[in-house]
């Protein structure tokens, strides 16, 4: 009888061990929350055709599904789109962006147990469409004018937007502690989309001689969004003579 009560306790002791183990043995644990975003958030000057991408870690190596949300959001209250449901790549295409625009985006990291984890909302810019000032020179090159006279400025402008840019050309000249404006001093040119040569005679008056003068000539435009620009403005000399 003895026997039996020591066999019925050892019995009762170990089946209370496994289910105290059983109980405080750790369960299926969610994804860490996805993370390293490429474009870095809040980055700007990025292209209109990009790859986004991510890094993303489970603490029980379980396999990981990815749900890719994507658009123009300013309200970090709505969801964005999904554009990409229950993907196995940390990384997504996106091509045809829009100049000038700010994009948002997150991820959703989906674990086989039902778990999810969701990364911060992140957000880049795609570069401004600016004109890109590809060749220029001055005729006659370093030129010796009276007043009166004139010389040509001319710009090859490469303009990557697929629509016509409006154009403002503007001239200075300084000598000293003078300056003002070459005449014309402004000019509005449209410039399609290619590469273009923009040329526009100068007139020198107004300007005392003998005297050497620095010449500046810079551009600035804007679109329809509207969009300002202005360029850094390219330095040249030139002598006024008798």
């Amino acid at each position: 009888m003895l026997t039996g009560l020591v066999f019925l306790l050892v019995v009762i002791i170990v089946g209370c061990s496994d289910d105290n183990e059983s109980l405080f043995k750790p369960g299926n644990l969610k994804p860490d929350p996805p993370n390293s975003p490429t474009p870095r958030d809040g980055s700007s000057n990025q292209p209109r055709e990009l790859v986004l991408s991510w890094s993303c870690s489970d603490p029980d190596d379980d396999s990981l599904l990815y749900d890719v949300y994507f658009g123009i959001n300013y309200n970090p209250e709505v969801s964005f789109p999904l554009v990409s449901e229950a993907q196995t790549d940390t990384f997504y295409h996106l091509d045809n962006l829009d100049f000038r625009e700010y994009y948002r985006w997150r991820i959703n990291a989906n674990d086989r147990h039902g778990h999810i984890s969701r990364s911060p909302i992140w957000e880049f810019e795609v570069t401004p469409a600016i004109p890109v000032l590809v060749d220029y020179c001055l005729e006659p090159d370093l030129p010796v004018v009276r007043p009166g006279e004139s010389f040509t400025a001319c710009y090859f402008i490469y303009n990557p937007c697929d629509f016509d840019i409006q154009l403002h050309l503007e001239a200075y000249w300084a000598a000293g502690f003078g300056s003002g404006k070459i005449n014309p001093s402004e000019v509005i040119v449209h410039v399609a989309p290619d590469t273009n040569w923009v040329t526009r005679r100068c007139t020198v008056d107004s300007l005392a001689a003998p005297e050497v003068y620095s010449f500046a000539w810079g551009f600035f435009w804007w679109d329809m969004r509207p969009y300002y620009f202005r360029s850094d403005f390219l330095l040249y000399s030139f002598e006024v003579i008798e």
